[in-house]
């Protein structure tokens, strides 16, 4: 990375191409921890997306919180750390009981449909199938919740999940989408 102050300084400014810049330049440490944490909960329902996803936040919230003048610590030190620490709360998070023993709700009659058949007619076909394919069982639930118009808060509190992971397979599923169509 030519300079990182620099970077880090348009980062905090929000600037998109700067934190893609920075995701790029740490891409080995993010995808390395990302796995390492996955592989822990990886018997608990837990997606592999949504560690790398939490990584990335991690490294974006370790940019706009460093005081690149502390004379401390390095950057890539920091940042290890802040990623480090926000994956091991994934972790808790799949392992703790809550988690264990999941929410059961009558979601088909509250939906209006079987949601585990996630169908977006718009696709076409053949693009269904490889949206199904690419498309995990917990996202297709959120989504095909979404797509009747309900909202996060409403579908996290059906779900028994937090919020903030309902959305961000709400993203994922939305990213996911985008990179079949084009």
């Amino acid at each position: 990375m030519e300079n990182l102050e620099e970077v880090l300084l348009d980062v905090k400014s929000g600037n998109d191409s700067a934190y893609e810049k920075l995701c790029d330049g740490y891409m080995g440490l993010l995808i390395k921890l990302a796995n390492k944490y996955y592989e822990i909960c990886q018997s608990n329902g837990a997606e592999q997306e949504e560690f790398l996803q939490e990584a990335k936040y991690a490294l974006y919230k370790a940019a706009c919180s460093f005081k690149i003048d502390n004379g401390r610590a390095t950057f890539g030190n920091y940042a290890n750390r802040c990623i480090r620490n926000r994956l091991v709360s994934l972790v808790r998070k799949y392992k703790s009981k809550k988690r264990a023993t999941p929410v059961v709700t009558p979601l088909n009659e509250s939906v209006g449909g079987n949601i585990s058949n996630f169908n977006c007619n718009e696709l076409g076909d053949p693009m269904t199938a490889l949206a199904q394919a690419k498309i995990s069982a917990f996202e297709k639930k959120v989504f095909s919740m979404y797509l009747v118009g309900m909202k996060g808060k409403e579908i996290s509190q059906r779900l028994g999940e937090e919020e903030k992971s309902v959305n961000n397979a709400i993203y994922r599923v939305k990213v996911k989408l985008k990179g079949i169509i084009k």
